[in-house]
């Protein structure tokens, strides 16, 4: 796994992530989970709140530019290892509309599985269910598998706000298990003996 501990955007992580993807003994998953902060709808409110904060928000699309650069070299090499590409972030993030995203989704034929978080045990501190509505863009077919909308009452839900915005940024258990499922059942179906599939 690569964190933000890794610094995605020198060349050193680049290399780094290249090689990670490239090992032609394993099935490979490129799980992409890119920060979402600059796309989040937030930023529309927070604009209005001035020059100070119109950079910061800036600074998060710079980041993101580089990271997703690099995001697109590493998918690349993923692909020409036979390896599959994943995208996550919330469906109303506004990165999913830009331009270079775009393309990227339509030149890798990436499909988009759509969930809710509260179904996989998203829940703020309080305890109560929090709906979160979730992208995952793949070539894998299997992500159908996490295709689960909400099921709870509109009343039943905590709004994703204050404290439990950055504690919804991870991934629950239940959802980190279900990712990994449905990697083992593509790997278990199309792996030739004695490959196993690797998730970066």
């Amino acid at each position: 796994r690569y964190t933000i501990d890794d610094d995605r955007t020198s060349a050193d992580g680049l290399s780094r992530a290249i090689t990670a993807v490239s090992d032609p003994e394993c099935q490979v998953l490129l799980f992409g989970a890119l920060p979402c902060t600059g796309g989040s709808q937030w930023q529309n409110i927070n604009w209005h709140r001035g020059p100070d904060t119109q950079d910061k928000i800036r600074a998060h699309w710079d980041v993101f530019e580089k990271l997703f650069d690099n995001f697109v070299k590493v998918a690349s090499a993923c692909s020409h290892n036979g390896g599959h590409v994943a995208i996550e972030w919330p469906r109303a993030c506004a990165y999913w509309s830009r331009p270079g995203v775009l393309s990227f989704l339509r030149l890798n034929k990436l499909v988009n599985f759509d969930f809710d978080g509260c179904m996989f045990g998203l829940c703020s501190t309080a305890g109560d269910p929090i709906k979160k509505p979730w992208r995952i863009a793949s070539d894998m077919p299997e992500f159908w598998n996490l295709r689960l909308k909400c099921t709870h009452a509109s009343s039943e839900h905590a709004r994703c706000a204050g404290v439990d915005t950055r504690a919804s940024e991870g991934y629950t258990d239940a959802l980190a298990t279900s990712i990994h499922a449905c990697f083992a059942l593509h790997g278990h179906s199309s792996s030739p003996a004695g490959v196993e599939p690797a998730l970066e």
